[in-house]
């Protein structure tokens, strides 16, 4: 019996093996029809050094889900005078979110005529983006403005003059129409309208870098457009695949990833 138990835990450790390498779900969500966002964690049970991730799968089932979401460009324009908007950049299709910063701040007069007021406007009406500014003091110190901003300019009356501000980050996430899905805080899709089943694909680099701290968390998203615009989540599954490794020292043997958990036998 001990004989057979080493043998299998020799071809265990040898024998390539690539496919699916480890899948969970969560069924028993408490949601029914709300506006409520849901967010679950899963616990990632691998050590990585030695593992290539291929891909990892999140599916989302849900109930009633906006007919209406779509994806969209979003560009992001700062104020200069009262009648002239600068571009100051763009949020593309399948982008949740992007930092400019903003240095040379008197000669591109990034300011309302007042020279106090720092503003900004989206080009997409009734939807709205989760907004963050941060103002540096050339002195030392920080402004933070937490916000939202839409279609309609919105101005921030600052605590400094543009001659002692050293640099401006302002940081834009978008706001979607759909209900969407983020996973570690990153978005990845909007829910199929069509089918309660919506499947997404991470590719094996960034899936690595949302396992390597063997936590997960899925974020369901719901849209807030509508009075009516309540759904319902039933499942979560996450699946992660790997490809076969190859062991540096001897160029040809593979082996199967172990569990962090270890079982022993007496």
């Amino acid at each position: 019996m001990k004989k057979i138990f080493f043998v299998v835990l020799l071809l265990y450790f040898i024998l390539g093996v690539s496919g699916e390498l480890w899948e969970d779900n969560i069924t028993n969500i408490e949601d029914s029809k709300t506006t409520t966002d849901i967010t679950e964690t899963f616990n990632f049970p691998y050590d990585l050094d030695d593992i290539t991730i291929q891909n990892m799968i999140v599916e989302v089932n849900a109930n009633d889900v906006d007919v209406g979401g779509s994806d969209y460009d979003e560009t992001i324009y700062i104020y200069n005078t009262s009648s002239n908007y600068n571009l100051l950049g763009e949020l593309p299709i399948g982008t949740s979110f992007r930092k400019f910063i903003i240095t040379d701040i008197i000669n591109n007069t990034y300011y309302s005529q007042g020279h106090d007021r720092l503003a900004l406007k989206g080009n997409t009406p009734y939807k709205s983006n989760n907004l963050n500014i941060v103002i540096y003091n050339i002195t030392g110190g920080t402004q933070e403005i937490n916000d939202t901003i839409g279609s309609n300019k919105k101005n921030w009356i600052l605590n400094w003059s543009p001659d002692n501000i050293s640099k401006i980050e302002i940081t834009v996430r978008k706001r979607f129409g759909g209900d969407f899905v983020s996973v570690d805080g990153d978005y990845i899709g909007i829910l199929d309208a069509e089918n309660e089943n919506t499947q997404f694909t991470i590719d094996g680099d960034n899936a690595t870098n949302i396992l390597s701290d063997g936590v997960i968390s899925i974020k369901v998203d719901k849209s807030n457009i509508g009075n009516d615009d309540k759904i319902q989540v039933n499942t979560i599954s996450v699946k992660v695949e790997y490809i076969n490794n190859t062991n540096s020292g001897s160029g040809t043997t593979t082996k199967t990833p172990i569990p962090l958990i270890s079982y022993c036998c007496y």
